[in-house]
């Protein structure tokens, strides 16, 4: 040793500033009979340590900072030495209490996964309660308040069956909410205490409905008025359990009877409006969920978005990623992103939509980004609301806005890192002109940036709504769509009143439509690429390469005409397009395509409306009717 480690006051030698070493806690309030062994720092444990306490074996191991918890780490708390029973937390700490994501199991079998401030839940998280076998396996998703279920938030009670989505207060439901059962019961009202009370519609599978008074989720008892499906409906006092029998005193009023060929008609309006007074908007769900990604970018609370400060966060999260949970591809991308984390650089991405759409695809694929956490959770949540007991016909509208919402709110949160996109309070969505979506200007939005992106995640329970929405019509659609199929490709263009000269075939074969194909019937010989074109719409999980899918469909059935005809014969009217293009749609075989019309319309841009695309998704919805309604 040198004679600079010697302390000359008391003749011993002076401990290194920085060491690994153990030491055991006789009078410390806070680790008194615990044994610390790891990394010091100025006489503090500081960096990666554990500590053990002897008399009840409890632990914690993990990162220290001037003597404090703090980083990630992992605690076992022993609530009764002599019979084992201990609560284990992993996750993140700060000045020594549970602080950030983390995850608790606790001795009663519970599990919550979320967030956490000053050592209480707070924030989003999931709980999950009781396992399958045991007798009330449930699964809390939502929003927390001091240790207490607060704000919006989905229960799904496993054991009853049903699910409730809606608002909560002081751990109990509380507010705007509406519940829907494996029986295909929708009931939504105004809760108190964990029950319903007051004014509250419920729904059956069978469009049964009442309107009145609830005492309690499907009790009615009051006034109020039931509707049958043929029209008939009684308005008066009711009471009872719905399924329980109900006393009714009022009023039988006859309807006038369900409406002929119901089956094939046009879809009705939502049966639960996005309108009704028990609505709540998808921009008061989730909010924690954007609030703490904001929090991870540096911006608290209601603060400014700082720049700098946002890049600076994003490069802490990623180089704080452990290497052991990530795989070797995500430390490439993790490694490609903090080469890129410059404000210069950040200022020339924005300005290039396909270099901006490459880092966000990054970013949403890494756990350890703010982005990519956040997209992670939304899709969680969204799959706890709207799958298993959630996939309800009903909640279709609801599902919708909810992806409008997330496009929107995701947008906003990477303005943070690009405040050079255009802020949409005030940006005009531009015309049908920009629907290429260009790289430079103002023609970039939320929906041509993020809709790409963000609708593969959310995809299949999404479209599993849509094809439970339009369960009749569809079946009815796909029944015709069987019987066209097995006439030949000559005659069904025939039936379809195609005419002849763009059936695509030799004068020999005019008068021979029945038997010109027979030979390989079963396959198609007229208009094959449109065909295969139009097939590729069931393969897209956005409206916009939806309406790509059909723009080129039209493409080819105009170019095979000119291929033909050598450009000597044209499809100029609708009414000749019209016929060719039922031909394709009709052998293409898109099974549920009034689904996939009515996710068109719901979610594609303004700027398709219009002009070109407008007009051929017109045509598109004219054709699936049509064939509907064939005899």
């Amino acid at each position: 040793l040198s004679s600079e480690t010697v302390n000359t006051k008391v003749g011993s030698f002076t401990p290194a500033k920085a060491r690994y070493a153990s030491h055991f806690y006789l009078q410390d309030p806070k680790y008194k009979g615990a044994c610390y062994t790891g990394m010091w720092l100025s006489g503090k444990p500081h960096g990666h340590g554990k500590l053990v306490w002897a008399s009840t074996a409890q632990t914690y191991e993990g990162e220290f900072r001037n003597g404090l918890y703090n980083g990630f780490g992992r605690m076992i708390f022993v609530l009764n030495a002599s019979a084992g029973v201990a609560e284990e937390y992993k996750g993140e700490w700060k000045d020594g209490m549970m602080h950030g994501q983390g995850e608790m199991s606790y001795s009663d079998k519970q599990v919550y996964i979320g967030h956490w401030m000053h050592n209480v839940r707070h924030g989003h998280g999931v709980l999950r309660m009781g396992t399958m076998t045991s007798p009330t396996p449930s699964i809390f998703t939502g929003n927390w308040d001091n240790d207490k279920r607060s704000g919006f938030g989905v229960m799904d009670d496993i054991m009853r069956g049903e699910k409730y989505m809606g608002m909560w207060d002081n751990d109990a439901r509380s507010g705007n909410g509406l519940i829907v059962t494996l029986d295909g019961i929708y009931n939504e009202g105004r809760f108190s205490l964990n029950k319903l009370m007051g004014q509250g519609i419920l729904l059956c599978h069978d469009n049964t409905k009442f309107e009145g008074d609830f005492c309690g989720d499907a009790q009615v008892n009051g006034k109020g008025v039931l509707t049958m499906p043929n029209g008939d409906r009684i308005e008066g006092t009711f009471q009872g359990q719905w399924n329980e029998g109900l006393k009714i005193n009022g009023l039988y009023f006859k309807g006038t009877g369900p409406e002929e060929n119901s089956a094939v008609a046009f879809p009705d309006s939502r049966a639960v409006s996005t309108h009704s007074p028990y609505y709540i908007p998808a921009t008061k769900k989730w909010r924690s969920v954007f609030n703490e990604c904001r929090d991870r970018l540096g911006c608290l609370g209601n603060d400014e978005p700082d720049l700098k400060k946002a890049w600076k966060s994003v490069a802490e999260d990623l180089v704080r990623a452990p290497v052991a949970k990530t795989m070797h591809q995500e430390r490439e991308i993790i490694d490609d992103i903090l080469k890129g984390v410059d404000l210069d650089q950040a200022k020339k991405i924005a300005k290039d939509k396909k270099k901006l759409q490459e880092y966000l695809i990054k970013a949403f694929s890494l756990p350890c980004h703010p982005l990519g956490r956040l997209l992670e959770t939304l899709v969680d949540v969204y799959r706890a609301t709207y799958v298993g007991m959630g996939a309800h016909s009903r909640l279709l509208p609801h599902a919708v806005e909810e992806i409008k919402s997330y496009i929107e709110r995701v947008y906003a949160i990477i303005r943070i890192l690009f405040p050079s996109l255009p802020n949409e309070d005030f940006v005009h969505v531009g015309d049908s002109n920009e629907a290429d979506g260009q790289s430079e200007g103002g023609g970039l939005d939320s929906n041509t940036l993020l809709g790409p992106l963000i609708f593969p995640r959310f995809y299949p329970p999404l479209f599993t709504l849509y094809a439970l929405h339009n369960e009749k019509n569809d079946s009815a659609y796909w029944e015709r769509v069987l019987q066209l199929n097995k006439r030949t490709d000559l005659a069904l263009m025939s039936y379809l009143e195609v005419k002849r000269t763009f059936w695509l075939a030799s004068e020999e074969t005019n008068g021979l439509v029945y038997e010109a194909d027979l030979t390989d019937w079963k396959h198609t010989h007229y208009y094959g690429k449109a065909v295969d074109a139009f097939q590729q719409i069931s393969t897209k999980f956005s409206p916009m390469e939806k309406i790509s899918v059909l723009k080129e469909t039209f493409h080819r059935i105009h170019k095979e005409v000119q291929d033909f005809w050598k450009g000597e014969e044209k499809i100029v009217s609708l009414d000749d397009l019209f016929p060719v293009f039922q031909f394709v749609v009709i052998r293409s075989r898109v099974h549920h395509l009034g689904s996939e019309i009515d996710f068109i319309e719901d979610l594609m841009e303004a700027k398709y409306r219009a002009g070109e695309q407008g007009h051929m998704f017109t045509t598109l919805k004219a054709c699936y009717y049509q064939i509907l309604n064939e005899n």
